[in-house]
């Protein structure tokens, strides 16, 4: 079951990162005891957030323009989150 559930995660992992040209963040490993992530670099997910498009939504905590004007702040606590969750196998709901 974990091995099915892996392969499901990363093939949508793939399409999410088709998604973003130019991406190079590593596809996760997968183990009999589950998926194990590199952790993602500064440069990684500020790529990926500064390719965003600027839309928003009511309920995001920030406008994306906003995050990206203050991502040079932001980029070091977003980053160890992201690799937090990551590292816990924790994705928010």
């Amino acid at each position: 079951m974990i091995i099915s559930l892996s392969r499901h995660f990363k093939d949508n992992i793939t399409k999410i990162h088709a998604s973003f040209p130019g991406c190079d963040i590593d596809f996760p490993v997968v183990h009999k005891s589950g998926i194990v992530f590199k952790p993602a670099s500064f440069t990684e997910i500020a790529k990926l957030i500064l390719s965003s498009p600027n839309k928003s939504y009511e309920l995001d905590p920030i406008p994306t323009f906003l995050l990206k004007s203050c991502l040079h702040t932001l980029i070091v606590p977003i980053t160890k989150i992201i690799n937090l969750s990551r590292a816990k196998k924790y994705i928010g709901k």
